[in-house]
């Protein structure tokens, strides 16, 4: 795959922010940044046929100290 192909195989609202790959060890690492989670999940189904992928979706700093300032106030009602 050229470059642009790469580019532009994520989904709508999703973004290629890097690829790495360990040849030996068969395994590597992808980051895309999306605001669909639901997207993302459907791009990485069509690549179930041929790998295993571990997803683990990550926030930012302010999106986790809000998260984690609900969660305290779960806990205190």
């Amino acid at each position: 795959m050229s470059p642009q192909e790469r580019a532009n195989e994520f989904p709508a609202g999703g973004r290629l922010l890097g690829r790495w790959h360990d040849m030996t060890g068969r395994t590597g690492v992808l980051i895309i940044e999306s605001n669909d989670l639901a997207a993302v999940h459907r791009w990485i189904g069509k690549w179930n046929p041929y790998l295993d992928v571990d997803l683990t979706p990550v926030v930012d700093d302010e999106e986790s100290a809000a998260i984690a300032r609900q969660i305290v106030a779960d806990n205190n009602a």
